[in-house]
This record gives C-alpha cells, structure tokens and sequence, in this order.
C-alpha cells in the first residue's frame, strides 16, 4: 500500500522567546476520498481550522491511497493491524453499522452540543443503535436536473409531483432526438434507488427482509407502475445502462430530465454543456421522496489520541467547517449555512429537499437492491405484469437474502 500522501502538516512549535522547536501531539485524519482537487481543498482548510482551534495539537491528512477503502478500514485497521489505526476517520454512513464497535461513541451530552445544528434527516445518517458516532464530512442529496431549453421549447414546466413529472416527460419526448427521462439501468443499483425513492413517495417503505407479509403491496404496485410509465419515454438502452453512460447521455442533449446528485451537477457545472440546464427539487408524492447519503468523520477507539481526536471533533461542528468543507462540493449541512445559501441557485434545491429526504436502509442494502433490480428487469423487459411483479418482490423478501451480485453486499 502506498505510503499515506500529506496534504498538509506542521509537526513543531517554537517555545516562547528560546526559539526551540517542541514537538507536539499528532492526531492523524485520514479522508476516504481525496482524489479530486475540491476534496483535498476542503480537508486541507478544515486541517487548517482545526490546527487553529486546537493549537497543542497538530493535524496530519493522509490518504492511504486503498481503491477499496471500506474492505482497507475493515482488514488493517480493525483485524489486521489496530494498532496503526488512525485517531479519525471518514466512513460512509452505510459503513457504519458494521464499524460502529471499532469507533468511539460521542458522549450523550456532547452528542446534544455537537449535533444540535444539522437537520434531523442528517443526524440520523451519523447514528447507530441510538448512538451518534460523528459528525458530517460531506452531504449529499437527489435533485431532479432537467433540460431548460428544451423544456421551454415544448411549454414544459418544472414538475413539483411524480405525476407532473411523467407528463412533463411525454411531452418532452422526442425520440430519437431526446428522450422524455433517463431511467437508471436495472444492472446498475441507480435503479433500485429510484425505486425505492418512488415507494417513499407513496408513504410506504421496504420492510425487513423474510418479512413479505409486511410489504405494502399496493404502494409497491403503484411505484412500479409508474416505472413503467417512466419507460416508455426512456432512453432504449435502460435495462443495461450504468449511471455513468445516463449522465454523459444526459449531458450530451439526449434526455430532458434525470434525477442525480449534487455532485453531478458540480460536475456538469465545470464543463457546461452547449444546452441551458436546471436544477429543482426532486417531485413530491405523499411525502418527501429524496435520497441522502452522508460521509462521516469518526473516531476510531483504539487510536492513541481519541480523546484529542474527539475535541477537534468538537471544533469541527461549526458552519465555518461546513463552509469551507464545500468547498469539495455537496449539500450544507449546518442549519447555519443552509440559512445563507437557501436563495443561491447552485444549493437552493437540495436545501429544500433536505428535510425530507432520508438514506438508504442502515443494513443489508446490497442483498434487497439485487431483489428490487431483478423485479425491474422482469417488469421492464415485458415478462411479467405490474401485479405479478409485485408478487415476485414479494417472494424474494420471503426467501431471505441471496448472495449480494456486487462485492460488499
């Protein structure tokens, strides 16, 4: 493994008047992700307010350079090797269930303190087993982005509900020159997320595998009826398309409308395409609908400086750390800031989307994504009706959990 590259680090501290250097306490912060140039930006200027608000400490960023950096956490740190586990580090929250036991709880109190100024949608995402466990690092969150020119071309108006949306979207259509809405592909796990956002949208949720008869069977229906609306005015290559081919496709001029992320929009944005684009928040059904995802910064119990960690900790739940850790793009976090950035047209949609989006389930999403993808490709590939394919989600909760079809389910 590489050695850890250095983003910043200042290891003395000159004694007052004798001009002798000390050496002073380190605490170690390793990012999960530092490969882009925003993101090591944003950890180099939290580095930096942390350095400030802690100054008997210094604070070293390193990226340990793992291509897979949730089976690197799990093998080195906590089996392989604890000894040479960093004091923090920053996890995903579908990570934390099964790390929790290796990191350090925050204290009750504390956890009151530190966490008061987040929405309740992302103090969720930092939790376990009633627990808190860290603070945000990065936060995401689905918007709907849609073709602008287009839409003004064809009278179109930005849908506030799925129905909207679907006749937005055949009035949009325009095959083969653009395509009405960029359905994920059902080998991709984009499209066992829009489902399930689909089914949030009817009030209704996935229940725990092996327990069928706990599945609202009707909002199901619903859900996948409205998928397959959605398909007769998709590109044609959905059953096989990853999230990657929908994007380019979307940014080519080819669809008029796709739900993605605040970091593809960031995305798009660095490299305009030749069409006008614009960002609204995702439809509403029955309630809110939006997918968060958060990536946390932990504590590692085993690290040598954990109760130093846990105070830098505690000067990084500020929206002066939010601000500048935007800087590696995502969604504010800090009530604070979300305040500041609820009219800037770049936030203002996934801050209004915040509140009521939620993450993916806490455990075991891998196995049950594989079940709703495999129901779509029998319901889009025409073998089954929307009831029998209702029935057949039904009957693979009902068997419990197969082997996941992607590594780490």
């Amino acid at each position: 493994m590489a050695a850890a590259a250095v983003l910043a680090l200042s290891l003395c501290a000159v004694a007052a008047g004798a001009g002798t250097p000390l050496l002073r306490r380190q605490v170690r912060l390793v990012p999960w992700d530092t490969a882009s140039p925003g993101a090591r930006s944003a950890a180099a200027a939290v580095q930096d307010l942390a350095s400030r608000a802690n100054p008997g400490l210094s604070i070293y960023i390193g990226n340990e350079g793992a291509l897979d950096p949730y089976s690197y956490i799990r093998r080195n740190w906590c089996v392989d090797n604890p000894r040479s586990v960093p004091e923090m580090v920053v996890i995903r929250d579908t990570w934390l269930p099964e790390l929790a036991r290796y990191l350090q709880p925050i204290d009750g109190r504390a956890a009151e303190q530190m966490l008061k100024d987040y929405p309740q949608s992302v103090r969720d995402r930092l939790s376990f087993a009633g627990r808190a466990y860290g603070i945000p690092w990065r936060v995401d969150a689905n918007c709907l982005l849609y073709n602008k020119a287009h839409f003004e071309t064809v009278g179109a108006l930005p849908p506030r509900t799925w129905d909207e949306l679907v006749i937005a979207a055949r009035r949009c259509h325009r095959p083969p020159e653009i395509y009405g809405f960029g359905l994920p592909g059902v080998r991709d796990d984009g499209a066992a997320e829009l489902a399930l956002q689909l089914l949030w949208a009817q009030g209704a949720d996935l229940p725990p595998v092996q327990e069928p008869e706990a599945l609202d069977k009707a909002a199901v229906t619903a859900t996948l009826g409205r998928i397959l609306a959605l398909h007769s005015v998709s590109e044609p290559e959905v059953l096989s398309w990853n999230r990657q081919e929908l994007e380019e496709f979307f940014a080519a001029g080819r669809l008029a409308m796709l739900v993605s992320d605040k970091a593809y929009q960031d995305r798009l944005a660095a490299t305009p395409p030749e069409f006008g684009f614009a960002t609204c928040a995702l439809p509403r059904g029955v309630q809110g609908t939006g997918l968060l995802s958060v990536e946390l910064l932990c504590v590692f119990r085993a690290g040598s400086e954990a109760e130093a960690a846990m105070g830098v900790m505690r000067s990084l739940a500020s929206a002066e750390a939010c601000e500048r850790l935007l800087i590696g793009g995502g969604v504010p976090f800090h009530t604070k800031t979300m305040e500041k950035l609820r009219l800037d047209p770049r936030h203002a949609p996934y801050v209004q989307t915040l509140a009521e989006s939620r993450g993916l389930p806490a455990q075991r999403w891998a196995p049950v994504a594989d079940m709703l993808s495999e129901t779509l490709a029998w319901l889009l590939t025409g073998r089954k009706s929307v009831e029998e394919a209702t029935d057949f989600l039904a009957e693979r909760m009902a068997q419990g959990e197969a082997p996941s079809l992607r590594p780490g389910g």
